[in-house]
């Protein structure tokens, strides 16, 4: 196995508990099914980042620079600085599904586990399918769990497959950052609470939507505010294990000069999902812009490029960081 081991310069070596999930190919006949493909994709890469014996778990930003790529895996895996790599397809046909998924050490290209999952298509069997896959990939990489992130596994969030659909709907529509897709988000997620009441996540969804079109600057600070956090209270008392919940309350407490309560609410979300390279960002900007801390938002900012180094904005905050 691969181990960590810090070079004269400081720099770590790659270790073999360090992973990269690539976009997961869509088999299905129906190029729409591009949304289900990119949900179970993500699913299983937010699993895998909450699992904190992971040294590193890329995060999706800088895995989307290789959804079509040709490059060979140990050049990926060298420009990520990961040892191993998950790749896999999804094939939806009727009322089943079909994923394929393998591990690959990067260094050797030699596979150390593949398997074929063919169900039924139930949204218990999509989240069971995701949990044996994170399972399997924990073992292969003899990653240990907490008891918190064991019981995380096995949760099934929705028993609804048309709130599945919409939140998996929402979430695609958010990453496309325009007003229009944002605003196109918020519907989804308001379909899909709508489905299901009592669905975390898209409580979640909805509320970093709603903070995301006040920064696209389609609803005023105040207005943003009354409607936001609400939704992020309600994700967090439906799932108080949900990490996303948390940044969206810190985010409106920021904005409400709760700075203190934000802090808080930051250091509980990366509790929940150390893995997650944007919620080390956010945090670094209310260290750094708010709260005055500049080198304390630099361990953030560093920790969000190790996360994802070649997310852009992760470099230029903590260039501007050092500047001060």
């Amino acid at each position: 196995a691969v181990t960590e081991q810090a070079t004269e310069s400081g720099r770590a070596e790659i270790t073999g508990k360090s992973i990269a999930v690539l976009p997961f190919r869509n088999h299905s006949a129906v190029a729409d099914d591009a949304y289900f493909v990119d949900g179970i994709h993500d699913d299983i890469l937010t699993q895998l980042a909450r699992i904190s014996s992971f040294d590193k778990v890329i995060s999706r930003t800088s895995m989307e620079q290789y959804r079509e790529t040709t490059k060979p895996l140990p050049q990926i895996a060298q420009e990520l600085g990961v040892a191993t790599i998950l790749e896999g397809g999804v094939q939806r046909a009727g009322g089943r599904v079909r994923i394929n998924v393998q591990l690959i050490e990067a260094a050797t290209d030699k596979h150390l586990w593949a398997e074929t999952y063919d169900r039924q298509l139930t949204v218990e069997n999509i989240f069971r399918v995701q949990e044996e896959i994170a399972r399997a990939v924990t073992g292969s990489l003899r990653v240990t769990l907490t008891s918190q992130e064991d019981d995380s596994l096995s949760r099934t969030p929705t028993t609804n497959l048309k709130a599945y659909r919409l939140y998996q709907l929402g979430r695609q529509e958010v990453k496309k950052r325009t007003a229009d897709s944002v605003t196109r988000a918020i519907e989804y997620f308001e379909e899909a609470i709508r489905a299901d009441p009592d669905y975390a996540q898209a409580y979640a969804g909805l509320a970093a939507a709603i903070i995301s079109q006040h920064l696209d600057g389609g609803l005023r600070r105040k207005e943003a505010l009354r409607q936001a956090r609400p939704v992020a209270e309600r994700a967090i008392q439906l799932d108080p294990t949900l990490a996303e919940g948390y940044v969206s309350l810190a985010t409106v407490n920021a904005w409400d000069y709760q700075l203190a309560t934000a802090e808080s609410n930051f250091e509980t979300a990366i509790g929940l999902n150390p893995g997650q390279a944007w919620v080390r960002y956010k945090f670094g900007v209310l260290l750094t812009q708010n709260l005055g801390r500049p080198k304390d938002g630099i361990v953030q900012y560093e920790e969000a490029i190790r996360l994802s180094p070649l997310e852009p904005l992760f470099h230029i905050f903590l260039g501007e960081a050092y500047a001060e």
